[in-house]
C-alpha cells in the first residue's frame, strides 16, 4: 500500500510539473522587434533628444540642443518644426492629434509653450501659472488636458488648452502621493495618471482626481525595480513601460507592477542605449525611445503580452 501511495505521489508531482510546463510554453510573453532609428538628416543634426510624441504619422521630438524636430514616417523625412518662440532647452513634449497642437516644456525658460500646426503660440505657461521647473508632458487629447511634471514644485499640474489650471497634486516627500523629482507622466485610457517619481525610484499611480492608487517598483537592479526611471507609457492592455537611464534599458511591468520583460543595455547597436530618456507608445504597439547620447530615436514594435 505504501508503495502504491509513493508511486501515486510521484505521478501526481509529474502531472503537476507537466501542467506548469505546458502553461509556461503557451503563455504569451512580450516580444520586442526593432523597426528603425531616426537620426541625423542631410542638413539636420540631432543633438540630444528627450521628449517624443506621435500623431497622424508624424513624430515630434524635443531636442535639448534648442530645436524641435518632426519626422514624417511615410516619407522617412526629418525636418525642423519651426515655432515663433526661441527655445533654448526643449525637454518634454505632448501631442493633441484632434486639435493639431503640440506643447513643449523648456528647461532654460522654465515655461511650457503650446503651438498650432503652423508653429504659432496658443498658450504660454510660466511663473504666473505656479510652475517652477516644468519637465515631462502628456496630452490627454480626449479631455483636452495637459499634464505637467514640475521638478521644482515636486508636483503634477493639469491645465486645459486655454491655460486654466484644473488641478495640481503632490509636493516633496517620500510617502504615498509625494514626489522627489517627478520627471515624466502618462495618462491611460481609464484616466489613471502614472508618474515617474525618479529619485524615489518608483512609479506612482493616481486616479483622474489626483488621488493616490498605488506605487510600483522601488530601488533595485532586478525586474520591477529601478535605478533612475524616466520616460513612461501604458499600452492598450495596461502594461507599463519604463525607461531606466541608469541601466540603459526599458522595463515592461504588468498592471500589478510585476516586471515581465526587460530589454536594452549600454551600447550603440540596435536595441542598445546610452542615456535613454523619453518614451511614447501608440495604439498599435509601436514604441519610440529617445536614445540621448546616441543622438537618435529608436522605434520598436511590441507584440504578445
Amino acid at each position: 500500500m505504501k508503495v502504491l501511495r509513493f508511486v501515486w505521489a510521484v505521478m501526481k508531482s509529474k502531472i503537476i510539473l507537466l501542467f506548469i510546463l505546458l502553461f509556461s510554453m503557451s503563455a504569451k510573453t512580450a516580444e520586442i522587434k526593432f523597426l528603425y532609428a531616426v537620426s541625423d538628416a542631410v542638413e539636420i543634426r540631432m543633438g540630444k533628444p528627450y521628449g517624443i510624441c506621435a500623431m497622424k504619422g508624424e513624430l515630434y521630438i524635443a531636442d535639448t540642443d534648442g530645436q524641435l524636430l518632426v519626422y514624417r514616417e511615410k516619407d522617412k523625412e526629418l525636418d525642423f518644426f519651426e515655432v515663433d518662440v526661441v527655445l533654448k532647452e526643449p525637454l518634454g513634449i505632448a501631442c493633441f492629434p484632434s486639435k493639431g497642437i503640440v506643447c513643449v516644456s523648456d528647461g532654460f525658460h522654465n515655461r511650457v509653450f503650446c503651438f498650432d500646426k503652423d508653429g504659432d503660440t496658443t498658450i504660454s505657461l510660466g511663473n504666473k501659472s505656479k510652475l517652477k521647473k516644468p519637465r515631462g508632458l502628456f496630452g490627454d487629447d480626449k479631455k483636452g488636458y495637459l499634464y505637467i511634471t514640475d521638478v521644482g514644485n515636486h508636483s503634477v499640474f493639469v491645465f486645459d488648452l486655454k491655460g486654466k489650471l484644473i488641478r495640481s497634486f503632490g509636493g516633496r516627500g517620500h510617502t504615498e502621493g509625494k514626489f522627489n523629482y517627478p520627471t515624466n507622466v502618462w495618462v491611460d485610457s481609464k484616466g489613471n495618471v502614472y508618474v515617474t517619481d525618479t529619485m524615489n525610484f518608483r512609479i506612482q499611480v493616481f486616479n483622474e482626481k489626483g488621488e493616490f492608487i498605488k506605487a510600483l517598483g522601488g530601488p533595485g537592479d532586478t525586474k520591477g525595480f529601478f535605478g533612475r526611471p524616466k520616460g513612461i507609457g501604458v499600452d492598450n492592455k495596461g502594461n507599463v513601460y519604463v525607461v531606466d537611464a541608469v541601466f540603459n534599458n526599458v522595463q515592461i511591468l504588468d498592471q500589478k507592477g510585476k516586471g515581465i520583460y526587460v530589454f536594452g543595455s549600454a551600447g550603440k547597436k540596435e536595441g542598445e542605449f546610452l542615456l535613454p530618456a523619453g518614451l511614447f507608445i501608440d495604439n498599435s504597439g509601436k514604441l519610440y525611445i529617445s536614445d540621448q547620447l546616441n543622438r537618435r530615436i529608436q522605434v520598436f514594435q511590441v507584440t504578445g503580452k
